[in-house]
């Protein structure tokens, strides 16, 4: 029997959920399987109602995400930024200095500091090895959020609608984050779906440098022997993939102690699974 009206805990989770970051077509979806008309889907997402014809799809061409606006010798926006290839023949790695501005970093950081919290799995339990707080930052938390989530969209060519929520991280003096790859298991992209969280498998990460550390806070790629001092403002990219698609774990990397000081970053994480265009 179709439902017309949603009861008042659906209602609640409905706006728990969004408010989580969870994508609405998925929300839309686990609705609709448990009977509940589009009409009154409608009614209780309000402005998060998706395109009655929006869904994530997957989007297999590893070929093509490793050959994205970000990798190519001229980039269409970025051409006043030098963009470096990292030499080695291990992981697609990139450094572009100056990405973000003093302002921006600042602006980011006062967003984010009062509503960081412990960094946790998406099931409430902590990651082992990483002592950080994070949060994720919304456009309703500033439109700088925006400005930013759409200037690294535009630095990668990847849109939106294949990405995360940007994911703000603190490190304070002795925090750190062990070694690790930013990718999931079948175990956990199965699950994805199951709990509504972002499905679909990692592949591109950009890290961003907010604030640095008077020492320590490095950031090591293990397979390859090489660390990254924290640069204000400097952007880290990586490919987590082959160009088949199996995961590269060349691309292990970790958050070396803050000695002293505090570091803070941004980091954005894009999919093989999401909505609309994958490429600008």
């Amino acid at each position: 029997m179709v439902k017309e009206q949603a009861e008042p805990e659906i209602v609640q989770w409905v706006q728990e959920t969004l408010a989580s970051g969870r994508v609405p077509c998925l929300i839309r979806d686990m609705l609709l399987q448990n009977n509940y008309s589009l009409a009154a889907i409608e009614s209780v997402m309000g402005s998060a109602y998706p395109p009655e014809n929006e869904a994530m799809v997957p989007f297999h061409d590893y070929q093509a995400f490793a050959n994205i606006a970000l990798t190519r010798d001229s980039h269409p926006e970025f051409s006043d930024r030098i963009i470096r290839r990292v030499d080695n023949d291990k992981l697609q790695l990139y450094v572009i200095d100056d990405f973000l501005n003093d302002k921006e970093c600042s602006e980011l950081v006062d967003i984010s500091l009062p509503i960081a919290e412990p960094s946790l799995l998406a099931n409430g339990q902590p990651i082992q090895g990483r002592t950080s707080t994070s949060c994720y930052l919304k456009p309703e938390h500033g439109a700088i959020v925006g400005q930013i989530d759409a200037k690294i969209a535009r630095l990668l060519g990847i849109q939106l609608g294949f990405a995360e929520l940007i994911q703000a991280q603190f490190y304070e003096e002795k925090q750190e984050y062990v070694s690790h790859a930013d990718v999931f298991g079948p175990k956990v992209l199965a699950e994805a779906r199951r709990t509504l969280l972002h499905p679909g498998q990692r592949t591109w990460t950009c890290m961003v440098y907010l604030e640095v550390p008077e020492q320590g806070g490095n950031t090591r790629f293990v397979e390859l022997d090489m660390e990254f001092e924290p640069k204000l403002g400097t952007a880290v990219a990586w490919n987590n993939l082959y160009r088949d698609g199996n995961i590269n774990y060349d691309s292990r990397h970790q958050a070396l102690p803050v000695v002293r000081g505090r570091k803070a970053v941004i980091t954005k994480w894009f999919r093989d699974e999401g909505t609309g265009n994958v490429f600008f």
